[in-house]
């Protein structure tokens, strides 16, 4: 990944889709990602999201800056300023299968 001013440039690797890239960086859906104009010479030449290839690199846009209600009339506001990364999901498990909270709750 490299910095750059419109966004991350993001080097797809081999066998990944955009979709679970778009994903890692916390987008609902590819449509931030396929209508960044720096992505659209890269999707035209290869035919849409589907032609895509280890080794191309997308612009992973910042995050839309905005205000979206969470419950009518009860305030609560969450403000996006930029996209970032999920961290990746695990599921640890203890010397008998438990799982880490079972363990932590269990010992």
């Amino acid at each position: 990944m490299y910095a750059a001013a419109a966004g991350i440039q993001y080097e797809l690797k081999s066998g990944e889709h955009l979709r679970v890239v778009a994903q890692y960086f916390g987008f609902g859906s590819l449509e931030p990602i396929l209508q960044h104009p720096d992505n659209q010479a890269l999707l035209s030449q290869r035919g849409g999201v589907d032609g895509l290839r280890g080794g191309d690199i997308v612009t992973i846009p910042e995050g839309t800056a905005g205000k979206k209600d969470l419950a009518p009339g009860r305030g609560h506001v969450l403000t996006v300023t930029r996209a970032r990364p999920c961290p990746p999901r695990a599921r640890f498990a203890g010397t008998r299968g438990d799982t880490a909270a079972h363990v932590q709750a269990h010992g």
